[in-house]
């Protein structure tokens, strides 16, 4: 039997979740805002805030220039924020196959902070899945920018 604090983190996971492709789905015409999921962010919970990450991930997938501004704006706080906010980028990425033209011009300002948080070593893992996707989705542009790294 789980603990009630346990119980409601899985609740609130699993509502994160459900927004986060409900906003997915809905596009530009979803209400929700980034501030829904980042206020997650803080939780003392062990799982919340990756759940809360990565359905901003998802939501903003659904609408790029809403989300992905205030994505890579808060990364530059660094700390625990970033790693979370890699999570994000990565689900954003996953999903940009999909329809690459909607970040396009988000890519540039995508592959600075990438290689920027990457240097942190708990970033390292998450923010090395990102690059890679960007270069499978982007190769003429950073396939040669990884060679030089």
């Amino acid at each position: 039997m789980r603990a009630p604090d346990e119980t409601d983190d899985a609740s609130k996971s699993l509502a994160l979740a459900v927004l986060g492709e409900s906003a997915l789905r809905m596009g530009n015409k979803s209400p929700l805002t980034p501030e829904i999921f980042t206020a997650h962010f803080l939780s003392d919970s062990s799982k919340l805030p990756l759940a809360a990450a990565i359905a901003l991930g998802r939501a903003g997938a659904g609408n790029v220039p809403t989300y992905l501004p205030v994505i890579l704006n808060t990364m530059e706080k660094g700390g625990n924020t970033q790693y979370l906010l890699l999570h994000s980028i990565k689900e954003i990425l996953q999903q940009a196959g999909n329809n690459p033209t909607k970040f396009t011009p988000y890519s540039k300002s995508i592959w600075d902070r990438l290689m920027i948080a990457s240097q942190v070593e708990d970033n390292k893992a998450v923010g090395a899945e990102c690059i890679g996707r960007l270069a499978i989705i982007e190769p003429k542009t950073y396939m040669p920018q990884l060679q030089v790294s």
